[in-house]
């Protein structure tokens, strides 16, 4: 079933928003529920514990990261830019799915902005994930002011996709 709701199209089905994109007559947003939450099985949001857990350095005092968790166990951490290693090894924080911004970059070619390739890895294997999304791709396509003042590196992504499930497409989704 699909809703409509102020340029937002909401389903629980991928399927149903491929349909409706090939008819090429929607340009708002769209959000897939995927199964986690479902009224008719009587999942809603309040089935849902989501943790606020502190970034690292520079963003650990205006960022955070998130710990998403069904009653079915299933769980998803989506970084806030820098992953705090000593955090999750302290806590033991454990997740099915990783959503990270794999991609270097830096500000003024040394503030770490985002993850790279080795802490992405690390961040995956700690949380003992075995599907990523990574956000943030192609950060040498930032265009504007900021452009100037921003060193971006990329790695192949295949080189990973080796090692576990990479989704880095808009459109690409992981079902539970």
């Amino acid at each position: 079933p699909l809703t409509v709701g102020g340029g937002i199209k909401t389903s629980q089905d991928i399927r149903d928003l491929l349909a409706i994109e090939r008819t090429e007559q929607f340009y708002g947003r769209y959000h897939v529920l995927g199964g986690i939450i479902s009224p008719m099985e009587g999942i809603g949001p309040n089935d849902l514990n989501i943790k606020a857990l502190p970034t690292s350095y520079p963003y650990y005092q205006t960022t955070f990261s998130l710990l998403i968790e069904d009653n079915e166990g299933n769980s998803i951490f989506h970084e806030g830019h820098r992953v705090n290693f000593k955090y999750l090894i302290k806590n033991n924080i454990k997740a099915d799915v990783a959503i990270l911004t794999a991609e270097e970059s830096k500000l003024f070619g040394f503030i770490q902005l985002g993850m790279n390739y080795k802490n992405t890895l690390k961040a995956v294997n700690l949380l003992g994930s075995n599907q990523l999304f990574i956000t943030g791709n192609n950060p040498d396509q930032t265009q504007g002011f900021i452009k100037n003042f921003l060193m971006t590196k990329s790695f192949n992504i295949n080189d990973l996709s080796r090692q576990i499930n990479v989704y880095k497409n808009e459109g690409d989704f992981y079902e539970f």
